[in-house]
């Protein structure tokens, strides 16, 4: 059986290293046999002395600025010279796709995300780390994971793979697993918002509720991969450790982790399908080909009814391909 090569990529922090760590390692990086990359910034919230920093193959460090609106600008100089005089009108679409961005206004750090997407695209490419991994992982450190990720064997190698919930309209930003042959197109939303800026203003107009995740979903439909995308489930939950900064929930604590979760729709996700993978035995090929390569004709409400009941209160998600994006209301998720 040919090996798959995996590289993991933690983007933009290393936060919750303490409580995430462990879990991180059985669940990901044992069973999918990866290495990890980390794409970090040089503030001082970051600390180096963790795990992460130990256990990682590469650190790929990004100078970051104080506003974000001047990673944007070197971008457009350097990409977009066409751009110069009116990129900023992308400023005027609300309202929480650019946060970290100080002219837009908007809040939280979608912005610093996706200046963080580019500096990944960029430093992969510098390293020439596309020809060594046919799959990369693109997640956070603050997922405390209850399930191991699912196999590489039974990913579809011409598949992107989100996990399924906090979509807030569009598609969660917060872990994807991508073929090499799609990743520099996947982390390029820069590039889909400003070459051809004209169209970006008429799909962007008229609404006032773009938030990350629906700009991601916005992107990928652009770029003809959101046909490509699939779900699978949400096997993990984002955590804060006491004292942690966050953008936006600060979360209830929970002794059995010792810290606060942070979203409970996301917990209870991850509750749910721990529970439900332990009864049918985990991941095996039949499953996943039913659940996710033709997913319209299933729901996990449906699979797992008569095997376990009462747990099917913390879901209700169909297992459908990812639309674009909606105007369901909700502020997506932070850094």
């Amino acid at each position: 059986m040919k090996k798959h090569r995996v590289l993991v990529t933690v983007l933009a922090e290393t936060r919750a290293h303490g409580l995430t760590f462990e879990r991180f390692r059985a669940c990901v990086l044992q069973p999918l046999q990866a290495d990890l990359a980390l794409c970090v910034g040089n503030h001082s919230r970051e600390e180096r002395d963790n795990p992460f920093y130990r256990q990682a193959k590469y650190v790929l460090t990004m100078a970051e600025p104080a506003d974000f609106g001047d990673y944007l600008a070197e971008i457009i100089a350097r990409d977009f010279p066409e751009r110069r005089v009116d990129y900023r009108k992308i400023f005027g679409f609300q309202n929480q796709f650019l946060g970290g961005i100080r002219a837009s206004g908007h809040p939280g750090s979608a912005g610093i995300l996706l200046c963080y997407r580019h500096f990944l695209a960029k430093s992969i490419q510098q390293a020439g780390l596309l020809d060594r991994y046919d799959r990369f992982l693109i997640t956070r450190s603050d997922y405390l994971y209850l399930y191991p990720h699912p196999p590489a064997e039974l990913l579809a190698p011409d598949t992107i793979y989100v996990p399924e919930g906090e979509r807030y309209g569009g598609i969660t930003d917060r872990h994807a697993a991508v073929p090499g042959q799609f990743l520099l197109d996947f982390l390029d939303v820069w590039g889909s918002l400003f070459r051809e800026f004209e169209s970006t203003q008429r799909d962007f107009s008229g609404r006032t509720d773009w938030n990350l995740e629906k700009v991601l979903s916005w992107h990928l439909e652009k770029r003809g991969l959101l046909k490509k995308t699939r779900f699978f489930p949400y096997i993990f939950f984002t955590i804060r450790p006491p004292g942690g900064a966050t953008q936006w929930s600060a979360g209830k604590f929970s002794p059995r982790y010792r810290g606060y979760v942070k979203y409970e729709e996301e917990f209870k996700r991850a509750v749910f399908f721990k529970k439900a993978f332990r009864l049918r035995r985990g991941w095996n090929r039949e499953v996943f080909e039913k659940k996710y390569r033709e997913p319209s004709e299933w729901t996990w409400k449906r699979e797992f009814y008569g095997f376990w009941p009462r747990i099917l209160k913390n879901i209700n998600s169909s297992w459908k391909r990812p639309a674009a994006p909606d105007s369901l209301s909700g502020k997506g998720s932070g850094r």
